[in-house]
């Protein structure tokens, strides 16, 4: 059975789905565009089997916690099915569906959690630990190139949306 997973930080990847294991990158079938859109980002087809060989199915439950705000957990998530709300300080500020990550800000900054992502149902994600991302760049510097210009992308696409949402005031005579 094949599962068509299409992630907006890299591209759409046919995957073979095989429940019992965690890294499932080694399978990968290939790699095409997407219809919707042309994907900034990780785009060579072994770039897909690289990084989810080195990460690990993990799902969640409702309520649960990916991200905790003010706390660090070295691993970003890579969304494959349900839905997540971030929230900062209690506020929720965004969702994020399948295909996003969540957890880069602080993988970015090598810091804190700005926010707390919780699921708002049942999740699956590959969860990938920052050391093994930090090895395998080593091992591949055209690999990490390629990922963190996708994340700033991706984050550059989130900074749009909100700054979308602010009120604009007109500007003020000289």
């Amino acid at each position: 059975m094949k599962l068509m997973v299409c992630y907006p930080l890299f591209r759409c990847t046919s995957l073979r789905n095989h429940a019992q294991t965690s890294g499932i990158g080694a399978r990968a079938a290939g790699v095409r565009v997407a219809d919707s859109q042309e994907p900034a980002g990780v785009s060579h087809p072994n770039d897909w089997s690289l990084i989810l060989d080195k990460s690990k199915r993990q799902s969640f439950r409702k309520g649960e916690k990916l991200v905790e705000q003010g706390k660090q957990a070295r691993v970003l998530y890579l969304l494959a099915a349900g839905k997540v709300n971030i929230t900062v300080s209690g506020t929720r500020v965004a969702q994020i569906d399948p295909g996003e990550i969540c957890g880069d800000m602080a993988f970015l900054e090598n810091s804190v959690a700005s926010a707390t992502a919780s699921a708002e149902e049942q999740v699956e994600t590959y969860a990938l630990e920052w050391s093994s991302l930090e090895d395998l760049f080593e091992l591949f510097p055209h690999l990490a190139s390629r990922f963190y210009r996708s994340l700033a992308v991706n984050l550059s696409r989130r900074l749009r949306a909100t700054d979308a949402t602010l009120p604009r005031r007109e500007p003020s005579p000289v």
